[in-house]
């Protein structure tokens, strides 16, 4: 290998030679002796080691069942058996390959930039949601987020709510989501959809910035939430 593995983000170009399926996103995160990302449905992770060869040990997965893409669910699962196959890796700048035992090259990766960000400026901050993965809001329907230092609260156009999140540089993670009310009295299935729609993407959420008076707040999944 030419370098270290700890502290770098990557975002999958190949599995086995094929670009990921269309709409699907699957990442690798490297902290300490720990693996963890998104495979496409679920998030994953494990123990790995790097002395002079690289070994993904046992690795656990969330347990999430996904429809769509057709296909979704079967590339998860090579993904994950062509990590467990892994032997040594290749890191080069922005890419890194990883070949298995016949020094065939089965995962090539390019490096995720962590946006630069001082959570400080988060602080004492409230938006208002624009787009949830490039779709507008429903008319007449308002998301908004305020930010405390580690508490977060809001408004998902009927019911409230807060939780923790913890953010270091570019990196947020939202680790706690609870709502207030029970329910939304008069409410259509549409709204508990939309509600659902944001607070998932808050639990997958990794990356933020405030570019051009705008916060945006990258998932995982590739998905996007921008904020005025």
């Amino acid at each position: 290998d030419s370098g270290s593995l700890e502290g770098t983000h990557w975002v999958l170009l190949t599995l086995n030679g094929r670009s990921p399926l269309a709409g699907t996103t699957i990442t690798a995160e490297f902290l300490e002796d720990q693996i963890s990302g998104y495979s496409g449905c679920n998030s994953y992770f494990g123990p790995y080691v790097d002395a002079g060869a690289l070994q993904f040990e046992e690795m656990g997965l969330t347990a999430m069942a996904c429809l769509e893409p057709e296909g979704v669910m079967v590339q998860e699962a090579t993904y994950i058996e062509a990590l467990r196959g892994v032997d040594r890796y290749r890191l080069a700048g922005d890419r890194l390959e990883m070949m298995g035992e016949s020094s065939e090259v089965v995962l090539v990766y390019e490096r995720q930039e962590v946006p630069e960000a001082d959570p400080a400026d988060l602080v004492g901050t409230e938006w208002s949601l624009v787009t949830l993965d490039d779709s507008p809001l429903d008319e007449g329907m308002t998301i908004t987020i305020s930010f405390e230092e580690n508490r977060y609260r809001g408004f998902a156009g009927c019911r409230h709510f807060e939780g923790d999140y913890h953010a270091n540089g570019g990196e947020i993670r939202f680790t706690s989501t609870a709502m207030l009310e029970d329910e939304c009295p008069g409410a259509g299935n549409e709204y508990y959809i939309r509600e659902g729609q944001f607070t998932d993407s808050l639990t997958w959420a990794r990356h933020w910035a405030i570019v051009g008076g705008q916060l945006e707040i990258q998932t995982v999944r590739g998905g996007v939430l921008l904020f005025a």
